[in-house]
C-alpha cells in the first residue's frame, strides 16, 4: 500500500523530517515516540481519505 496517495504535501514533508530525525536518534525511547508519531500522522490521513470518499 502506497501512503503518498492520501498523504498531503504537509504530511509527506512530517513523515519525512521524522524519518531522518529516527536515523540520527540513538536513543531507544526517542525512537519508540518518534515511529508513534509517524504512525499517527500517516494513519489521520488515512481516516481523513476514507471519510472523504464515503
Amino acid at each position: 500500500m502506497d501512503n503518498n496517495e492520501f498523504l498531503s504535501n504537509k504530511d509527506v514533508e512530517k513523515v519525512k523530517s521524522l524519518q531522518e530525525k529516527l536515523k540520527s536518534s540513538s536513543c531507544f525511547d526517542e525512537r519508540k515516540r518518534l515511529v508513534t508519531k509517524k504512525a499517527l500522522v500517516i494513519e489521520k490521513a488515512r481516516v481523513k481519505r476514507d471519510k472523504h470518499l464515503s
